[in-house]
């Protein structure tokens, strides 16, 4: 089955986001908290698409409760037959783990 191509606009909002995500990382480093960074209005002007992200990822987390799910997880990776598992290959199984749902990908 062939893939499809994107439409035009999801592949300008991509090129768009893209594109910001390279001016933002090319900016000269900013001494001083990120929070500042974001309050002033030239720079969240200047970033719009990342503004929102920075607002639900950049915070400490309400609870405990990820970090123990996290553990949770590793644990039945880490199972007696899998003792020898590199530090490596537990933090990508885990990434895959919390990440293969924002990829499209589908867990039975």
């Amino acid at each position: 089955m062939p893939f499809s191509q994107p439409s035009p606009s999801i592949a300008d909002a991509k090129a768009q986001a893209a594109g910001q995500v390279t001016e933002y990382l090319n900016t000269p480093r900013f001494e001083g908290r990120s929070a500042d960074f974001w309050k002033n209005t030239l720079n969240a002007a200047k970033f719009p698409l990342l503004l929102p992200l920075l607002r639900k990822y950049h915070s400490a987390p309400m609870s405990s409760s990820e970090c123990e799910r996290v553990f949770s997880v590793a644990k039945y990776i880490l199972d007696d037959r899998r003792k020898n598992i590199t530090m490596e290959n537990l933090e990508k199984q885990l990434f895959l783990h919390e990440n293969l749902l924002i990829y499209g990908f589908k867990i039975e």
